[in-house]
């Protein structure tokens, strides 16, 4: 028990302070995230990675840096592994194809004009944000910290609480992202914060359908960001962020109730010294 707590507060210590050292003096500053353009509030999103990486380091046992890395690298599990994973850009086809039907369009170029970064090519805006916003988060949230909580908490504690300290690690970005900057303090805790909630029981389940993948997780985070994050316009974000968080709160109701709406969204851990119950 002790040797967890030491291991959880190495990884926060890490995440906490590389992403705020990035983002604190931005705030400070004055900077100003905008979609499309720079500055940047990327280099901070590498944060809970780079703890990851790092905790295991000097924390896993022999074997478990291997494990860890593996779980980076797994691919989504089977068909139902990889709907999951790839459900938010379903969603953005789907909001796509009614928006047409209806004789709108949503503008693949406004969906290349992602917050923080200057418009790229389609590729490289894709690679750019799987690997610093998808991997830069999951491989530490996911991939390292949901693990070991569960298995001290239990399935819905351990979602519950890595939720708050998400919350609490995107504090200083409410001073820099335009578009968090815009919302008002009702939406700020139950848009933004029960957003990030009920979409940690979606990712969740997306990591433990597929044995734990962290790519699997980094592609949902991204997808939903695309859909987010972007110029896309308020019907796409507004609709996306219901339905997850629709699907977050069936998956909360299914786990208070249900032992296997547990298992569902239980996030099995690298480190076999710990077995989630």
């Amino acid at each position: 028990m002790r040797g967890d707590t030491r291991e959880i507060g190495l990884f926060l210590l890490l995440a906490f302070g590389i992403s705020w050292a990035v983002w604190v003096p931005m705030a400070l500053h004055g900077a100003i995230v905008r979609p499309g353009t720079l500055p940047t509030h990327f280099g901070g999103l590498l944060g809970p990675c780079i703890a990851g990486a790092a905790s295991t380091l000097v924390c896993a046992p022999r074997g478990g840096h291997a494990a860890w890395l593996q779980r980076l690298l797994r691919l989504p599990q089977g068909l139902r592994g990889w709907l999951l994973a790839l459900t938010p850009f379903l969603l953005l086809a789907g909001f796509a194809a009614a928006a047409a039907g209806l004789g709108q369009t949503i503008a693949a170029d406004r969906l290349r004009r992602f917050s923080g970064l200057p418009v790229l090519p389609p590729l490289a805006l894709f690679a750019v944000v799987l690997l610093a916003n998808g991997y830069g988060e999951e491989a530490g949230w996911r991939g390292y910290l949901l693990p070991r909580l569960q298995a001290r908490f239990g399935a819905v504690s351990g979602v519950l609480i890595q939720a708050a300290i998400w919350i609490a690690w995107h504090a200083p970005l409410i001073w820099i992202v335009a578009t968090y900057r815009a919302m008002s303090p009702a939406m700020l805790v139950f848009g933004f914060g029960l957003g990030l909630v009920l979409g940690g029981f979606v990712l969740a389940q997306v990591s433990a359908a597929s044995r734990g993948s962290v790519l699997a997780a980094a592609l949902w985070h991204s997808g939903y960001n695309f859909a987010t994050a972007t110029d896309g316009g308020v019907l796409l974000q507004a609709g996306v962020s219901a339905i997850v968080m629709a699907w977050g709160a069936l998956l909360l109701l299914w786990a208070l109730l249900s032992p296997a709406g547990r298992r569902a969204i239980t996030v099995p851990d690298f480190d076999k010294r710990r077995a989630a119950p």
